[in-house]
């Protein structure tokens, strides 16, 4: 039995991101798109500078696959983070 009762790693919050993208892939849901969207911008630099913080900027263009025009709300938000990750 394993304890870890500590904060949540990126690795598993960016690999709950893409999982998410992978299910609702297309679907623009903004439940989803939202969360993933909160948790980039409450995230630290530290944290953004890792290697699978990148997965859910992949979960999140999964969630628009093919569906660019209704992507646009989502993309000024992620604009609006002070981070190479939003460029």
């Amino acid at each position: 039995e394993q304890e870890n009762s500590g904060p949540t790693t990126m690795l598993e919050v960016s690999l709950a991101g893409l999982a998410l993208g992978m299910i609702y892939v297309g679907k623009c849901d903004d439940d989803v798109g939202g969360s993933i969207v909160q948790r980039l911008m409450e995230a630290t630099d530290e944290e953004l500078n890792h290697s699978h913080a990148k997965f859910f900027c992949l979960g999140l263009g999964l969630l628009f696959l093919g569906r660019m025009e209704k992507a646009e709300a989502m993309l000024e938000a992620i604009r609006t983070i002070e981070h190479k990750i939003s460029k």
